[in-house]
């Protein structure tokens, strides 16, 4: 489940939508005995004319270990994906690869990704 919601008009140009976007959501996963539910909030950029556009961005993802008892821990995450969006229609279809990395008190690197159908409420 996830909200994105675009920029206010200044954040681009004048008259123009923008290409910049706020991301939030959660997931659940069941993981080995855990059950691990994350939060990220990432600030993205859209990249592309067209149907066929690339995007970018960095964020924070507060991820929560409910059964493992290990608590809550920050970590940061990056986005690089693609997004097919036709114009005249509401939807759009993306993929992005979206690792997640410690850097607090060690560094680990996590390989992630996904795949997200969504639809504008209003376009």
């Amino acid at each position: 489940m996830v909200y994105e919601k675009n920029c206010k008009p200044y954040c681009g140009r004048i008259g123009k939508p923008s290409p910049y976007y706020w991301h939030f959501g959660f997931s659940f996963l069941p993981y080995g005995g855990s059950i691990i539910i994350d939060f990220p909030v990432s600030f993205n950029r859209i990249l592309g004319k067209g149907k066929h556009k690339a995007e970018i961005g960095t964020g924070q993802v507060f991820i929560l270990d409910i059964r493992g008892g290990k608590g809550g821990y920050l970590r940061g995450t990056i986005r690089l994906g693609y997004r097919f969006e036709p114009a005249e229609k509401r939807y759009y279809l993306k993929f992005a690869y979206t690792p997640f990395y410690s850097y607090l008190y060690n560094f680990q690197y996590n390989h992630w990704g996904g795949i997200a159908f969504g639809y504008y409420l209003k376009k």
